[in-house]
């Protein structure tokens, strides 16, 4: 009968080592992709063709474009529509950063709250809404979405002898908004937001929904696309 002669330790020794190697070479290239694909899916604002850089700040302006803006909501009981004749994004405090932040701040002025009842809009003389401002910051979460939060985003003030709708309501948000042409290059991008995406927005304590049609554009004439 033949003998069975045992592994050499040091053959033993070879083969652990060469599995080790094995094993650390596929570690090494699993991080190299994951980083790969951690660069590629990042999200970011792309000026004259080029991804905004690290510190670097863009300075974007505009204002309201053609179509239904308003917030919906419920105040004192009451469903209520808030309506601005003229919404601004003024340079100071409108920027695009690396990364696809944003920081944004609008101005509302001219502002009316109609009431709605028995399937009507109910005019509101004795109520006037205060011109208002609103910041937040943003971040482009896939491509064409913008997700922007504000905690306050904005406080709403009425006031008028009579009116039943008086105080200060404070608007909450993360509100989800699309940019409907981001991957094409343009002097105004616009940035589109509605109810769909006002599933945590908050008028006061109630839910709220809102429709808002924003242009924005380079303060140097850039031309403007996210990915």
């Amino acid at each position: 009968m033949r003998s069975i002669v045992p592994a050499r330790p040091e053959r033993e020794d070879i083969y652990m080592s060469r599995m080790k190697l094995v094993m650390l070479s596929l570690l090494a290239a699993f991080s190299l992709s994951a980083v790969a694909s951690s660069t590629a899916s990042a999200h970011e604002w792309i000026v004259n063709g080029k991804a905004v850089a690290a510190a670097e700040k863009v300075e974007v302006n505009g204002n309201q474009l053609q179509g239904n803006n308003q917030l919906e909501g419920v105040i004192a009981k009451s469903s209520v529509h808030i309506t601005c004749q003229e919404v601004l994004a003024p340079p100071a405090g409108n920027i695009l950063e690396e990364k696809g932040k944003l920081k944004i701040k609008l101005e509302y002025k001219a502002c009316t709250v109609y009431t709605i009842a028995a399937e009507a809009v109910e005019n509101q003389p004795n109520c006037k809404v205060a011109g208002l401002t609103a910041e937040g910051a943003g971040e482009l979460t896939e491509a064409g979405i913008l997700t922007v939060k504000g905690a306050p985003f904005a406080t709403i003030v009425i006031s008028g002898t009579g009116c039943l709708l008086n105080g200060e309501y404070k608007v909450e948000t993360t509100e989800v908004c699309s940019l409907p042409h981001y991957a094409v290059a343009v002097y105004v991008a616009t940035i589109e937001c509605n109810p769909a995406g006002s599933k945590e927005l908050k008028l006061g304590t109630e839910s709220s929904k809102l429709y808002s049609v924003i242009g924005i554009a380079g303060t140097k004439g850039q031309k403007l696309s996210s990915n």
